[in-house]
């Protein structure tokens, strides 16, 4: 593992603060790498209209998630920069495609397995957030009966990437694109906030379909009784199916939905191709899914190479992107099984809540 799983405790400003107060090696790199992104983006971010969105954006988050305002503050005064600029760096994937295109990643959520009900994810993601990649344990005196275990990055609040809390809900991401953002939850505090405020699937759900969103990307959910969900965002709305028998799996391009299923990537792009062949691995797979299913096949899956755009580990191109971990979070144990690295290359290691 890069390093030690960081514990994260206290109201969400300070936690915020520890990211760096714990890790003060990676204070310059968190640094750079938002920078990096911001700078990349000038041209996007000089347009009146883009501001002005932002703005927007910003009001809605301090209106109805005040405690992730905070999170972000505490994250920007440990890192030296602003709360805006922390703010724009998560929404630079949706305000513009390619400013998230080194992002993928392939998921699976499944009713049964030898532990039961689970979610799988491969992360693939740009080259700065290997070495920022870390697994946070976190726990708030305002829920005094719950933690959270979170794999997200240095520099990012709460389940950057994906989590499960001590309730037994978990849930992972990809990205896929929404040509348009709208007024809503960003999906990367929006999975921070099912986690502290959902126990079960169907909370979680509610949740969801309560809320506008600004559009992009997918989740898979499981919980400890063994429901699962997918959900596909829109904005305002979401695409959400839920089941109790059998599996769930997500790349980066809409297909639960019928009308979506043209928006996002050119289809004869390359990495619509990749995505759709990634997809197929994990449908064929998905139906070989029982009740006998092993930790052991699940890893060997997200090691798997198909052979080229059908490979679910995917090794970095150019030192750009690649597949930094693998995740396995097994709902009715509150177990992660995770993988540091490429998970053909890398031993499981187990983190179980404290």
């Amino acid at each position: 593992m890069t390093c030690e799983p960081l514990n994260l405790s206290g109201f969400p400003e300070s936690r915020g603060r520890q990211q760096a107060e714990f890790s003060p090696h990676a204070i310059s790199a968190v640094c750079a790498m938002v920078q990096k992104r911001l700078a990349a983006a000038t041209g996007l971010l000089d347009r009146v209209e883009t501001q002005l969105y932002l703005d927007d954006q910003w009001a809605f988050l301090n209106r109805y998630a005040p405690a992730h305002v905070a999170e972000t503050e505490g994250l920007a005064a440990g890192y030296g920069v602003s709360a805006r600029e922390i703010f724009t760096y998560l929404h630079l994937g949706i305000l513009d495609n390619r400013l998230a295109a080194q992002d993928g990643c392939s998921t699976l959520a499944a009713t049964h397995s030898e532990v039961g009900a689970f979610v799988a994810k491969n992360r693939d993601y740009g080259g700065d957030h290997r070495d920022l990649q870390r697994v946070f344990f976190q726990s708030d005196p305002a829920s005094p009966s719950k933690q959270c275990l979170f794999v997200g990055s240095l520099g990012s609040p709460g389940a950057f990437s994906s989590g499960m809390n001590s309730a037994g809900l978990a849930l992972v991401d990809t990205r896929v694109d929404w040509p348009v953002p709208g007024i809503g939850w960003l999906r990367y505090y929006l999975m921070t906030e099912i986690l502290w405020r959902a126990n079960t699937v169907d909370e979680a759900v509610a949740l969801i379909e309560s809320v506008p969103h600004a559009g992009g990307g997918s989740l898979a959910l499981a919980d400890a009784s063994g429901a699962i969900a997918s959900v596909e965002f829109g904005h305002p709305g979401a695409d959400v199916q839920t089941s109790r028998e059998g599996t769930f799996v997500h790349t980066n391009h809409y297909f639960a939905n019928p009308e979506w299923r043209a928006i996002g990537q050119d289809p004869n792009s390359r990495s619509r191709r990749n995505s759709e062949a990634r997809l197929k691995v994990l449908q064929a797979a998905s139906a070989r899914q029982t009740k006998q299913t092993t930790l052991q096949e699940v890893v060997d899956l997200f090691s798997s190479h198909a052979g080229g755009d059908a490979s679910l580990c995917r090794h970095a191109e150019d030192g750009e992107q690649g597949t930094i971990s693998a995740v396995i979070f097994c709902c009715e144990t509150r177990e992660l099984h995770f993988l540091d690295g490429p998970p053909c290359q890398n031993a499981v290691r187990r983190l179980r809540f404290q």
